[in-house]
């Protein structure tokens, strides 16, 4: 008996299915490519910040090349800059904070003075969002020491950020910023004109949204697609 023939619906469903792996497989392996990079060395332009009475030095570090030194001046530094924010929101756990800061994708770019001191760093992964269908740059935070804040650094971080999302094909810089933190929002919202993700809890929930505590705000780097 002839094997039976596939009606239309289901040959269109098959087709969907097999576009949507290899849609998958192929974000997979952008992502796969944006790691075991030498970063600085595409963009050497923006390596010193020299400006403002500050002399600084970038570099990016996988979170297994960050010394256990830096790792923990880094984590102080979240810990004394955000820990009530969490508490607010989240709750707070130092074990928690950790083990998130070294998950294995975990990318530092780290502020040195001229004295190789460290005074600020972002902590950033590129990642495949599956709620976005998209590869995103994801800041997961960015923290200056007090005195070099109102410089300019923080405005020259975020932008080595977007130029780095936008070389390695990444459709968005992303990142949660909580509701209290009104110097970072001011920051991100008003100076650097990042707007609410449509993943934010505002925009999914509406005035029932604004009481997560945080939102989520973003930055998009393509078109988007004309509308039919």
């Amino acid at each position: 008996m002839p094997p039976k023939k596939l009606s239309e619906k289901a040959k269109a469903k098959k087709e969907a299915r097999k576009k949507a792996k290899e849609k998958e497989i192929a974000s997979a392996n952008l992502i796969k490519s944006c790691y075991g990079i030498n970063y600085m060395d595409s963009f050497k332009t923006m390596q010193n910040y020299k400006k403002n009475g500050l002399d600084i030095t970038l570099s990016v570090y996988p979170v297994d090349q960050l010394s256990p030194e830096d790792f923990m001046w880094a984590f102080n530094l979240v810990k004394d800059n955000f820990k009530q924010y969490y508490e607010q929101t989240w709750g707070w756990s130092s074990t928690e904070k950790k083990k998130e800061m070294k998950e294995k994708d975990a990318l530092y770019l780290v502020a040195r003075n001229a004295e190789g001191k460290p005074k600020g760093f972002a902590h950033f992964r590129f990642s495949a969002e599956k709620q976005k269908d998209a590869e995103v740059l994801y800041l997961y935070e960015m923290v200056l020491e007090e005195d070099i804040r109102g410089k300019g650094l923080g405005r020259h971080l975020v932008l080595l950020l977007e130029l780095m999302a936008l070389r390695y094909k990444m459709k968005y810089l992303i990142m949660n910023i909580f509701r209290a933190d009104m110097r970072a929002v001011n920051f991100f919202r008003n100076h650097l004109r990042y707007t609410l993700d449509d993943l934010s809890p505002s925009v999914q929930l509406g005035i029932e949204g604004e009481s997560e505590g945080y939102e989520i705000y973003s930055k998009c780097f393509v078109k988007p697609a004309p509308k039919k």
